[in-house]
C-alpha cells in the first residue's frame, strides 16, 4: 500500500512537472558600427486567456571582433600615459513593449565590449602635426575578440505588451567605443571594429489547471493500474 501511495504522489509530481514550458526566441544583429538592428519578435499566445505567462527573461550579447586597431601619435610637448579602450556599447529601446525590469528602473541592456591598453608615450619626437606610427611618442592598440552580456526579468505590469497573436520590434543601437580621457594633443587613426551579437526573449508559462487536474487523473489512473498489476 505504501508503495502504491509513493507512486501515486511521484506520478502527480511528474504531471503537475508537465504544466510548465517554456518558450525562446533569439534573433542576431551585426555590423560595423555605427549602427541599429530593428529585431522582431512574436507575442505571446495564451490562447484566449487559458495560458499564464509567468515571466518575460531577456539577455542581451554584445560581441567585438578581433583586429581593429587605434593608433595615438602624442604631438605635445609633455609624456603622457594612461588607459586606452576601443571597441563598441550598445542599448535597447522600443516603442512596441515596456522595458520596466522586475527589480525596478528600466532594462536598457547596455553593454560595453571593449578592449583596454595602457599606453606611456613620450613627448613630442619633432614630427610635429603630421601623424607618424614612428618613435616612442606612439603607441596602437589592437582589439582581442571580446564578448560581453546583460539580462533581466520584465515587469508584470507591463506583460500585456507582450501578449497577443501579433509581433513586436526592440531595436538595439550599436555604436563604436573609444576612450582617450588620459591624453590630450594627440593625434589618432585606426581601422573600425565590427561588432554583432543578440536578444533573446524567453517565455516562461503554465498550461490551464483543468489541464493539468486531466493529467493528475491519468497518474492516479496509471497508479492504479500498477497497483493491480501487483496484486495479481
Amino acid at each position: 500500500m505504501k508503495k502504491t501511495v509513493l507512486t501515486i504522489a511521484v506520478l502527480i509530481l511528474a504531471a503537475r512537472s508537465l504544466q510548465a514550458a517554456v518558450i525562446t526566441q533569439t534573433k542576431t544583429f551585426s555590423g560595423q558600427p555605427n549602427y541599429s538592428s530593428v529585431l522582431t519578435f512574436n507575442q505571446f499566445d495564451d490562447h484566449g486567456g487559458t495560458y499564464t505567462l509567468n515571466s518575460v527573461f531577456l539577455t542581451v550579447v554584445l560581441n567585438t571582433a578581433a583586429g581593429a586597431s587605434l593608433g595615438i601619435d602624442n604631438d605635445g610637448a609633455q609624456s603622457a600615459s594612461g588607459l586606452v579602450e576601443f571597441g563598441s556599447n550598445g542599448s535597447i529601446t522600443s516603442s512596441d513593449v515596456g522595458l520596466n525590469k522586475a527589480s525596478g528602473g528600466t532594462f536598457y541592456g547596455s553593454l560595453a565590449s571593449v578592449s583596454g591598453k595602457t599606453m606611456n608615450l613620450s613627448a613630442d619626437d619633432n614630427d610635429g602635426v603630421l601623424y607618424s606610427t614612428a618613435g616612442t611618442d606612439y603607441g596602437v592598440l589592437t582589439t582581442s575578440a571580446t564578448s560581453k552580456s546583460t539580462n533581466a526579468y520584465i515587469k508584470s505590469s507591463v506583460f500585456e505588451d507582450y501578449i497577443g497573436a501579433g509581433t513586436y520590434t526592440l531595436t538595439y543601437g550599436v555604436n563604436q567605443y573609444m576612450n582617450m580621457a588620459a591624453f590630450s594633443g594627440v593625434q589618432f587613426q585606426g581601422n573600425p571594429v565590427t561588432a554583432d551579437g543578440s536578444i533573446s526573449i524567453e517565455y516562461d508559462y503554465t498550461i490551464p489547471e483543468p489541464a493539468s487536474m486531466s493529467l493528475i487523473a491519468v497518474a492516479i489512473g496509471a497508479a492504479a493500474w500498477i497497483r493491480r498489476r501487483f496484486i495479481n
